[in-house]
């Protein structure tokens, strides 16, 4: 299949404990990213059910790799609820389609009711997606946007 790189990156420990997001291990992510040749990325940790959506998101990959497991283990043990956040892992692919994950960003978006919080490296928000927020806003939710700031290696993202 032409051009269906995965750019997941995602850790599962003892099928408890998972890590996303990005991690760079290069001279450059050593810095704050407070000048054009420092980059930053956002990786955070993941503990009870939602580990088993990112197990399932690596199981997904490898088995389209057409390989097997390395053992047959149970991956997806019954997990604990930590804290009172609900947390719903979606795994987005090229087959997924945009009109897709479209629709859902538009329910989540439209659903929240106290907080959204948003970390892109590449935020180029068209007018509809804009207005999601705005509205989100208006309605008395705390909207926050982490961004790379203006170094970002898009014009676009700097336009934005």
């Amino acid at each position: 299949k032409q051009n269906h790189r995965c750019h997941r990156k995602v850790l599962v420990v003892d099928e408890q404990t998972a890590f996303t997001g990005g991690v760079g291990i290069a001279e450059e992510w050593c810095g704050d990213a407070r000048n054009e040749h420092e980059w930053r990325d956002t990786h955070v940790q993941v503990t009870g059910p939602a580990v088993d959506g990112l197990a399932a998101a690596f199981a997904q990959n490898w088995a389209e790799c057409h390989d097997e497991l390395f053992d047959d283990r149970d991956r997806f043990v019954t997990e604990k609820h930590h804290g009172d956040s609900v947390v719903q892992v979606v795994r987005g692919s090229a087959s997924f389609g945009w009109q897709d994950m479209q629709t859902l960003i538009r329910v989540v978006l439209e659903s929240a009711e106290e907080r959204i919080r948003l970390t892109t490296a590449y935020f180029a928000p068209d007018a509809y997606f804009t207005g999601l927020l705005c509205a989100a806003a208006a309605r008395g939710v705390e909207v926050e946007i982490l961004l790379p700031g203006p170094h970002t290696d898009k014009r676009v993202c700097q336009l934005a």
